[in-house]
């Protein structure tokens, strides 16, 4: 049971009185003399003033405004009482004066502004009262109503507060009388009302002596059973004695929920050993159930000697303390003025998982309610057409009829939602949606224990983008998955590896404690950025792995034996090493030092270094590392180190780790103007030892110079573990053999030769190179210009670093000549929007009078001497031209103070092959991604087959032969490089192939019998079926059928050297392949970049197979006796693998972020149970998904085996319950402290949860699960889209000053967070301002599309107002009222008719009632004396009691003790601060608390402390109740 559903009153906090819960008073006379007094002290309260957060009192339609008032007098009976009144107001002032009457006669017609509201509002009840009902809607056709979801937005989930008993509910519970127990609710029918007091009251209030007795139903008879249900009787007992009573086919079941009947009920308080009492009963609550509704009844309960609490019988609290059976026979999940059915949250969460939300249930319930109602009615209206056509026929003297002694009318059986009739209530979308996300939120725990407990084989991660009502609230779904089962799901808020991180650790850890080993393989969409995130949680995945060189064929680099690797974590040992240091180049001595540099730091550390790394070429036997995080200010020596302008330091990308050094130490840094840096990739272009358009990271610069491999561990890299003490030993490594590098290639590079650099001081006609902006690819060739002026251009040349060339061969023609600005008034800023493009300087150039085609203005640092190998711009295989660099200037490798900018900061280091991050780029953009995939799409091409008999050439080539020695003997065929992997079916459907080009299908099937390897028994054994049942071959029903031969021949990846040679042969075969049609080749550039990229995942093992790690598992025999295979590679479905249907199913459910996890939760159960089923027993999971149960019967057949058989068939379940509780979590997690500092949140805490009030309850519950102050969530009010479209135009005015193409989302989240208010704003992520400002991008264009046509709009809206014609009428024929309209002919003749439909038929059935069934089968029981008690005026005012459904049902009573006569009073326990004392009851005559005479004084044994008041003595008995009684004088002298 949800805890929501609490209503349980913890500590000695006081339940509310009557008056909070039911504001309006009962009818005058409700209110019996016992209690009158105590309900004026109850009454003094006054109603509770609603909560400022809660909804509108008109849209409590169901659940908040149930129990109220009376029903109100006639509507049309209040309005001749206002009219009378307003008139009798108005006679006296006729004799005034005119002016005063017309006044007075004004003030009448319109009145007071209450005065209008009232008089509106009695017309509004006129116009229901006449206005017909439609049948099939509770809601009037003519009255304008609020339309929202009107349940239970007040319903918050909070406890329900019990009454305080009787005493408090407005009535007594003695058995005088027929008044019910509580008030009448506004939404309950007087029948029904008087049911509860006739019926219900006497079967919870008969008492045997002084004690309650059991209700009868309670007690089990010869013909009948003991249960808890009062159940009417059926509509057939009433109809067959023509008792047509609507409200007796009409009245609900009622549950009476008395559980101190069947056991002694102990206080479930915590630490309290108090036994609880009855403490009167509850007002009832209706609970909605699949096709009806049904009431519960119970007490309320008070721990008197102990704690002192309330619970009612309802109480969670209280229901979870009760014997586990007891628990089960429960039938509501309650909230809190309402409740559902347990079957309907069933249905709920069953329906969800196939496509059918919480809209759809209600659509169903609605049909199932509204279907029984017509059945009843149907029924009653059928029995009153066959009391009618009976009466017309003469009686028979073989046939006894009633018909004599029936009324000529019959009541009127109302429509579903009548007040006063079958009142007939189904629960809002949002009321269902709130009770289902309790159900799951309460098992929760359960669900993420029991995926705790799967023992994942592999790890699977995959990404989706995740929409929540239209908007990107969440980055990215991420589901981690093994084989078989989903074991972790993240809704992500950004990009960033921080939020996965945690989710994974979590399934790392829950692995360790239940005894399981790491995976020993792991599949990724995106292996490379994944590593080290999947290394971190699972460190086995990087043990024991051949380095990546040997796949490249080089030698590892590595950190000789011979260095010393020194900490030096104090400032002594700085000191004492570092001044050797600087002894060296003492002031005088022109030796200068080169110092290898480098730095690292936490990834959560937004300013500064954790650690630097120092090697000098002096002293090549000793690195230091320095942990300068520890300090405050740096040690003298350090700054002489790094300020000296005889120390060079070098490093990869040094000029962004002096930033971050500087910012740190702002203090001893901010006056020094030159660090003397050497960027190494600068310094590597100079010495000619690499090409500018290459990568620049550490890795690449080492294998590009020294031609070895340099192996980075991103989990070392990228961790938080730099700054504790003391330094990890992988750490220690890890930053040592950086800085070796560093130094290692600066030595490589400096024994080069420089080769010819192009300068303003070139010769003319040299040939040159022209790059992009960004040295990415070359975009031109040309020479130097004779001349050195131009027209048009931006600076004057020659200059510095400007000179003019004539361009020869134009490589891209949309390339931006970033000198050459459009003209005055289109050029839009500083960017290459506003320059020429090559093309148009072309177009514009004078016919060539030479080779020359046109003249442009370059810089030198983007030129190069021409070569060869630059004439084309296709990537090659090996070094593909794909990355984007920042540009540095090649003409100054020393970096001085001047060129630090602000905000510059060190981006991770690029991949060893850049090939990689353009192929993981689009990996979302992939040809197919559906449930058939990839294997469809082979499917589809191979449709179309060679034909047999074709002979190819027989021409064996090199490459054949050379193909032939590599499969023959593979040289890795036993190393594993890597295992996380990437799903081969992603990696080639990123490809981006034509799909209309004529090669793309032979091109296709070509990689797939490349790529793949069949187990060759079982394709012989499946060709032999193949020809035997289809009389096709293998590849006949390959070509036609995949699906069928993937299920049944299993296929494995070979290693990474024979799948790069097969790539490669099939690459270099179709290279060049062309359309017939079109001609267009089928490798463009793009599918070459993406080719080369695949070439490199292949060669560094992230497609092939790992022995000994099986890719497929058996799953069962088909018809022909052939073994069918489940396929567990990767994370696609292509061949059975676990990639759900989330989106399918919950996509159209237009789900809040709650009910998002929610459905997240039961989908992974369902997925689950129906994985471990299959994978198990080859069944599908047909039972049910309640885990708890599920887990409570395994255990207690596991307990009781050698009392009860069964176990058995439990034998393969995993009780979670039994190990220890996971700290696994789901769905939405906690947002990391690292991102959250970074983008200025404050983390959630009991003083933001009152700074930060006034949140609706599911954006409470989403900073909750986020951790954060404030939930994360796009712009949804209107200040808050104004706040963005104000701030970003500042931000994108500040990016173009700054020259940059891109708006600082980072800074703008961070000036957001920092004002969010809680009320118009709440916290944001740079990821969803960016997707905003593409839509403000959007609108942009709409108005500067707007602004090029600004007179022809202005024209269009003068001719809008012209076609407008607003002083010509409009044409009356065009509106009408909405009317029916029927058939004018062809009714149907249904006296004479060959055939009369049923709905038509008014013949008498064949048979009949039974007389005697007016004497033997009344609907409502006989008297003890034996007159029938009247059926369907059970419910008047005249009948003394009323029968249920049996004889055996009906109260007994024992002898004196009738309903008649009034009980003897209860002590009823009322809360201290509503009592008419303010101190505890004691006895009259003694004064004593807990006295037997408290109730009847002449039960006291103790002296009396009172005199009597007659003969003032103190041994006299009876004068403590005024000497009525008195023992002396005489009684009543």
């Amino acid at each position: 049971m949800p805890a929501a559903a609490a209503n349980d009153n913890p500590g000695n906090a006081v339940p509310p009185t009557d008056a909070q819960e039911y504001p309006e008073s009962p009818p005058e006379g409700c209110l019996p003399s016992d209690v009158s007094n105590q309900e004026k002290v109850l009454s003094s309260a006054g109603p509770s003033e609603p909560a400022q957060d809660e909804k509108p009192a008109e849209a409590d339609d169901e659940y908040e405004h149930f129990y109220g008032s009376d029903p109100p007098a006639s509507a049309f009976h209040e309005l001749d009482k206002f009219v009378e009144a307003r008139y009798s107001d108005a006679a006296p002032q006729s004799t005034q004066s005119a002016s005063e009457g017309q006044s007075e006669a004004s003030k009448f017609a319109w009145g007071t502004v209450e005065e209008q509201a009232r008089r509106k509002e009695m017309l509004d009840k006129a116009v229901r009262a006449t206005q017909a009902q439609p049948f099939f809607s509770t809601k009037s056709p003519t009255i304008d109503r609020d339309e929202g979801d009107s349940d239970d937005e007040g319903d918050d989930g909070g406890e329900e507060t019990a009454l305080p008993g009787p005493g408090a509910s407005g009535a007594s519970l003695s058995t005088a009388g027929t008044h019910p127990w509580f008030r009448k609710p506004k939404n309950m029918s007087a029948s029904l009302y008087t049911y509860f007091g006739k019926v219900v009251k006497p079967m919870i209030s008969c008492k045997e002596g002084k004690f309650l007795k059991r209700p009868p139903s309670y007690e089990a008879t010869q013909t009948h059973s003991a249960t808890m249900w009062l159940t009417p009787s059926d509509a057939v007992f009433s109809l067959a004695r023509y008792r047509l009573d609507p409200n007796g086919l009409q009245m609900p079941d009622v549950l009476l929920w008395l559980p101190h009947f069947l056991i002694t009920l102990c206080c479930p308080t915590p630490g309290c050993t108090g036994t609880l009492e009855k403490n009167g009963p509850t007002p009832p609550r209706r609970i909605v159930d699949l096709d009806k509704n049904f009431y519960i009844v119970t007490w309320q309960y008070y721990c008197r000697d102990g704690c002192r609490h309330y619970y009612s019988g309802w109480s969670p609290t209280l229901l979870a303390s009760l014997p586990r059976w007891l628990q089960l026979a429960f039938p509501a999940v309650i909230s809190r003025k309402g409740g559902l059915a347990r079957r309907v949250i069933t249905l709920l969460r069953a329906s969800n998982q196939h496509k059918m939300g919480p809209s759809g249930v209600r659509d169903l319930m609605l049909e199932l309610h509204t279907l029984r109602f017509s059945t009843l009615q149907l029924q009653y209206l059928e029995a009153g057409l066959e009391m009618a056509l009976r009466q017309e026929i003469s009686t028979s003297t073989s046939q006894q009829t009633l018909h004599s002694f029936i009324p000529t009318t019959i009541p009127d059986f109302g429509n579903f939602g009548s007040l006063e009739g079958y009142n007939g209530f189904v629960p809002s979308v949002q009321y269902l949606t709130t009770m289902m996300n309790r159900a799951i939120e309460h098992d929760e725990l359960t669900a993420n224990q029991h995926t705790a407990l799967l023992a994942p084989d592999q790890i699977a991660i995959t990404k989706h983008i995740a929409k929540v009502q239209g908007v990107s609230i969440f980055g990215a779904l991420w589901t981690c998955m093994d084989s078989r089962y989903i074991r972790a799901q993240a809704l992500t808020l950004t990009k960033a590896h921080d939020e996965r991180l945690e989710p994974l650790m979590a399934v790392a850890q829950s692995m360790h404690r239940y005894g399981y080993d790491d995976p020993p393989i792991a599949f990724s969409d995106d292996p490379v950025k994944d590593k080290s995130l999947l290394s971190a949680a699972f460190p086995g995945l990087s043990a024991n792995l051949t380095p990546m060189a040997v796949a490249y064929g080089r030698e590892p680099l590595s950190v000789p034996t011979s260095v010393r690797t020194i900490l030096l974590d104090s400032p002594t040992l700085v000191e004492a090493a570092l001044s050797s240091l600087m002894n060296l180049i003492e002031d005088g001595s022109s030796t200068s030092l080169v110092v290898g540099f480098d730095a690292e730091w936490n990834i959560s550390r937004g300013v500064g270094v954790s650690v630097i790394q120092l090697m000098a070429d002096l002293h090549p036997d000793e690195i230091f590392i320095i942990p300068v995080h520890r300090y405050t200010v740096l040690p003298p020596s350090l700054i002489q180190l790094l300020v000296s302008p005889k120390v060079y330091k070098v490093g990869s990308a040094i000029k962004a780790d002096f930033t971050r050094l500087k910012k740190q130490f702002a203090a001893q840094l901010a006056g020094h103007t030159a660090f003397n840096l050497i960027d190494l990739k600068e310094y590597c272009i100079r010495q000619g030892a690499l090409e500018r358009n290459r990568a620049g990271s550490l890795d690449a610069l080492v294998e590009s110079v020294t031609g070895k491999h340099l192996f980075k561990d991103d989990g070392a890299r990228r961790c938080d573990d730099w700054e504790i003490h003391p330094l990890r030993n992988d750490l220690r490594d890890y930053a040592a053999l950086d800085v070796y590098a560093t130094l290692a290639v600066f030595q490589e590079a400096h024994k080069r030769t420089p080769p010819l650099r192009i300068t303003p001081q070139t010769p003319p006609s040299t040939q040159v190179t022209l790059f992009s902006d960004d040295d990415a690819f070359p975009i031109a060739h040309g020479t130097i210009s004779e001349t050195q002026t131009a027209r048009g251009i931006r600076v004057k040349v020659p200059s510095n670093n400007r000179v003019v060339i004539a361009v020869n061969q134009v490589l891209i023609p949309g390339a931006a000549a970033t000198l050459h600005p459009l003209p005055k008034g289109r050029s839009t800023g500083h960017n290459k929007v506003g320059s020429y493009s090559l093309q148009q300087l072309q177009s514009m150039a004078p016919a060539p009078n030479s080779e020359s085609l046109f003249l442009m203005v370059a810089r030198v640092e983007h030129l190069v001497p021409y070569k060869s190998s630059l004439v084309s711009i296709t990537p090659s295989a090996k070094h593909p031209s794909t990355s984007t660099l920042n540009t540095l200037n090649a003409g100054m490798p020393f970096l001085d103070e001047d060129t630090f900018e602000d905000g510059d900061s060190m981006d991770l280091a690029l991949s060893s092959s850049s090939t990689l991050d353009s192929l993981t780029l689009n990996s979302d953009q992939q040809i197919g991604d559906s449930e058939s995939g990839m294997m469809d799409m082979f499917q589809a091409y191979s449709a179309v087959e060679r034909p047999e008999g074709v002979v190819e050439p027989a021409r064996i080539s090199d490459t054949i032969r050379h193909l032939e020695e590599i499969i023959s003997k593979p040289a890795d065929s036993n190393l594993i490089f890597t295992r996380i992997k990437k799903d081969i079916f992603h990696g080639f459907n990123s490809l981006p192939l034509s799909r209309s080009h004529g090669a793309t299908a032979p091109f296709l099937r070509a990689l797939r019998d490349h790529m793949f390897r069949y187990d060759e028994e079982a394709r012989q054994q499946v060709d032999k079926v193949c020809r035997e049942k289809f009389g096709l071959t293998f590849e006949g029903m390959l070509a036609r059928n995949s699906r069928f031969i993937t299920e049944r021949v299993p296929r494995f990846v070979p290693a990474p050297s024979i799948l790069v040679a097969a790539m490669e042969h099939v690459f270099s075969v179709f290279e060049n392949a062309k359309d017939a049609k079109t001609g267009e080749v089928l490798f463009t550039p793009s599918v070459c970049e993406k080719a080369n990229a695949l070439l490199d995942l292949a060669r560094q093992g992230y497609f092939s197979d790992i022995e000994d790690v099986p890719m497929y598992e058996k799953a069962g025999i088909d018809k022909y006796g052939l073994q069918k295979w489940r396929c567990l590679r990767g994370t696609n479905n292509v061949e059975g693998g676990p990639h759900g249907d989330i989106y399918r199913k919950f996509g159209a459910l237009n789900a809040g972020p709650q009910f998002t996890v929610n459905c997240l939760t039961d989908h992974r159960t369902w997925y689950n149970l129906q994985a471990w089923a299959l994978h198990l027993f080859g069944l599908d999971y047909e039972y049910h998904h309640d885990l708890s149960m599920i887990n409570r019967v395994a255990f207690l057949l596991n307990f009781l085996s050698d009392m009860i058989s069964g176990a058995s068939a439990y034998r393969d379940w995993i009780t979670g319950d039994l190990y220890e509780q996971t700290s696994e979590g789901f769905g939405v997690c906690i947002f990391p402290d690292s991102l959250r500092a970074r983008y200025c949140m404050e983390p959630f805490t009991e003083q933001s949860e009152l700074r930060y009030p006034k949140l609706s309850r599911g954006d409470n519950w989403l900073r909750k699960r986020q951790g954060l102050a404030l939930p994360v969530l796009p712009p949804t009010t209107l200040a808050a889209r104004q706040y963005f479209f104000e701030k970003v135009r500042h931000f994108t005015e500040v990016a173009s000053a700054n020259r940059r193409t891109k708006v600082d989302f980072v800074t703008f989240s961070q000036e957001w967070n920092r004002t969010a208010d809680g009320e118009q704003r709440v916290y944001i992520t740079p990821e969803v301002l960016s997707a905003y400002g593409k839509s403000w991008e959007k609108a942009n264009n709409i108005r500067a599309s707007e602004d090029l046509i600004y007179a022809e709009l202005e024209s269009l809206k003068t001719s809008k107002r012209i076609f407008a014609a607003g002083d010509q009428p409009f044409p009356p024929h065009l509106t009408t009222q909405p009317t029916q309209h029927e058939p004018l002919q062809g009714v149907r003749d249904i006296v004479d008719g060959p055939v009369i439909p049923d709905a038509l038929s008014i013949a008498i059935p064949i048979s009949h009632p039974i007389p005697s069934l007016t004497q033997s089968h009344s609907l409502f029981h006989t008297s003890q004396s034996g007159e029938p008690i009247a059926g369907p005026s059970m419910l008047s005012a005249s009948s003394s009691t009323a029968s249920l459904s049996s004889p055996g049902l009906q109260p007994s009573m024992s002898e004196g003790n009738d309903l008649s006569e009034p009980a003897k009073k209860r002590r009823r326990v009322i809360p201290s601060d509503v009592r008419k004392y303010g101190k505890i009851r004691t006895c009259r005559r003694c004064g004593k608390e807990g006295c037997n005479g408290l109730n009847n004084i002449d039960r006291c044994l103790e002296n009396p402390k009172v005199p009597c008041r007659k003969c003032h003595r103190l041994d006299c008995r009876g004068g403590a109740d005024g000497g009525k009684n008195c023992s002396h004088i005489g009684r009543g002298n």
